[in-house]
């Protein structure tokens, strides 16, 4: 019976030892898989992470490079119509000849108006306070051309002692803006456009 109980007890250990292991390799194998599938995710999630910073890199770059094209034209232009607000000012405005000062001063609106315009059809790449600050700068030319464009037609043939004196202010005005509030206004604005570039300068400040 004691050996029995011993070939009995035995064996219970032996099976008992035996699953043991077999679970235990088991469990290894289960981990190793677990490991596995898991770097394998952490893998493909990486792979995926980066694919999606690479694209939101190009989307950037491409949107930074048609950022700097509007910028660019709208700057260009902004200068081409100051030019043509100056000669209209400064000459133009003085004309005698009622027709040639008419066709001056519609030639002056119509690149104001195209200049606005453009700037409309592309405000999407501006941030707001840019466009403020656009339509600020179109707006000081935009008035001086119009009070130049009526007190100067006809160079005062018609004029009476008050009207000449508005003449002379609005023509006044017109030219002091050349000097004074164009200049500021284009300042204010060159430096937002160095700044939505990234143009800084050697002591990392906005030149």
């Amino acid at each position: 019976l004691v050996s029995g109980t011993v070939v009995t007890g035995a064996a219970a250990f032996v099976i008992t030892t035996l699953v043991s292991r077999h679970l235990t390799r088991e469990v290894e194998s289960f981990k190793m898989d677990l490991k596995r599938d898991a770097d394998a995710a952490n893998e493909r999630l990486k792979n995926s992470l980066q694919m999606m910073a690479l694209e939101h890199q190009v989307r950037f770059s491409k949107l930074h490079e048609k950022r700097a094209e509007v910028i660019g034209n709208v700057y260009a232009r902004l200068i081409e119509v100051e030019k043509g607000y100056g000669r209209f000012v400064l000459v133009d405005g003085y004309e005698r000849d009622p027709e040639k000062q008419r066709e001056a001063r519609h030639k002056t609106d119509v690149a104001m108006y195209e200049m606005s315009l453009f700037i409309e059809k592309h405000r999407i790449y501006l941030p707001a306070g840019v466009c403020v600050s656009l339509k600020a700068f179109l707006e000081i030319m935009w008035n001086n051309a119009i009070s130049v464009g009526v007190y100067g037609e006809g160079g005062g043939t018609y004029a009476t002692p008050e009207t000449t004196k508005e003449r002379s202010n609005a023509f006044r005005t017109a030219t002091e803006a050349l000097t004074k509030e164009i200049p500021a206004a284009r300042a204010i604005l060159e430096d937002e456009f160095r700044k939505l570039l990234g143009v800084v300068d050697e002591r990392g400040s906005v030149s």
